[in-house]
């Protein structure tokens, strides 16, 4: 369980200055930013805390606030990684876009079936109808659905492969898809087992082979163990139900697996943002495509919420993990990677409210 976050306090805000750090801010914004973090972090007992922003394609902000490791007193820099949860969604979604570029597949192709990209052998006919573009999109079915029994949190023991198996005979549509909005972690797991397919190397290295021209190295698959905090958070839960250790990261690359710095981040942004600078990684088209909402809810589009300001965002929670990235019409971007989240139902709002707050300030 989590510390008591009024040990550290004390001493907090002395130790906001990091390596790496950058902050193009004059002192006055600087102090805004400090003060509105640390209250945002002593209102949810967050322990560590970082922080990445962009404007026109260059970082402006990156810093670390409280600590990677409370027991060790080793404090949060601009390079710790942290889960990151959901925020995967993206960067999943972008893999699967820039294969449609490569004419592997069609948005529209089929997943199983005679002519289906993955050879699970399916009998249900609501199944056989899925195409990629329903998994990109949350529309399979409920019985997929995080909503209450999340198939991803079944089974941890297996591997992915007899995983997917066991999980396609345990939980059956019931729905043609594509008409219902259900977000689905089991849907993303999917599509990382259709790039794995297409591509004939793990999910993983498909995606830091397309980054790589960008030199972004910086992201990895996550694991159960414990990090010591130099390098990698430590992550401290406060579900009463869930230990942060319980998951089986390597097993949900696709859907929640990733683990990255907010510089990271926003540099794989960089990549997708429709922005003519930096140069994206995918065309005008598919940017246009990924970001256009489905049928089944105007507000989410392919791995990412959307709105009619034209921002982009996802959120990612996992026991020990809260997450958020958003990239905005007005060309500023940013990410902020917490290692816990507390269960009060405005944890998530305040954390999407936090930069916009200090920015109008």
């Amino acid at each position: 369980m989590l510390p008591k976050i009024t040990l550290f306090l004390s001493i907090f805000l002395c130790g906001l200055t990091h390596s790496k750090e950058i902050c193009r801010f004059s002192t006055k914004d600087r102090k805004i930013f400090d003060s509105e973090i640390t209250k945002f972090m002593q209102k949810y007992n967050i322990p560590g805390l970082s922080i990445a922003m962009s404007n026109k394609g260059k970082i402006i902000l990156a810093k670390g606030y409280g600590y990677a490791n409370i027991e060790k007193q080793i404090k949060v820099t601009p390079e710790h990684k942290f889960r990151i949860a959901s925020l995967s969604k993206p960067i999943t979604s972008f893999a699967i876009m820039k294969l449609t570029e490569e004419k592997k597949f069609s948005l529209e192709d089929k997943v199983f079936g005679p002519n289906g990209l993955l050879s699970y052998s399916i009998k249900n006919p609501h199944t056989l109808k899925l195409t990629v573009k329903n998994l990109l999109e949350h529309t399979a079915g409920s019985e997929w659905s995080n909503e209450k029994n999340d198939p991803m949190y079944w089974q941890h023991k297996l591997g992915k492969d007899a995983f997917i198996e066991w999980a396609l005979k345990k939980f059956q549509l019931s729905k043609t898809p594509g008409k219902y909005y259900h977000y689905s972690n089991f849907g993303y797991c999917l599509l990382g087992k259709i790039i794995e397919v297409k591509t004939g190397l793990k999910y993983s290295e498909y995606v830091l082979k397309l980054l790589k021209e960008k030199k972004i190295t910086d992201l990895k698959i996550g694991t159960r163990e414990k990090a010591d905090g130099t390098k990698e958070s430590v992550y401290y839960s406060q579900d009463k139900k869930f230990d942060a250790y319980s998951w089986p990261l390597k097993r949900m690359d696709s859907h929640g697996g990733w683990i990255s710095t907010p510089i990271s981040l926003i540099q794989f942004m960089f990549c997708v943002d429709g922005f003519k600078y930096p140069r994206d990684l995918l065309s005008s088209k598919s940017v246009k495509v990924m970001s256009t909402p489905s049928k089944a809810n105007s507000r989410y589009a392919l791995g990412w919420n959307v709105n009619s300001s034209n921002h982009w965002s996802h959120v990612g929670s996992l026991a020990g993990s809260g997450s958020i990235m958003v990239r905005t019409n007005h060309k500023t971007s940013w990410v902020i990677l917490a290692n816990s989240k507390s269960d009060h139902p405005n944890f998530f709002p305040d954390l999407d409210k936090l930069p916009w707050d200090i920015l109008s300030n």
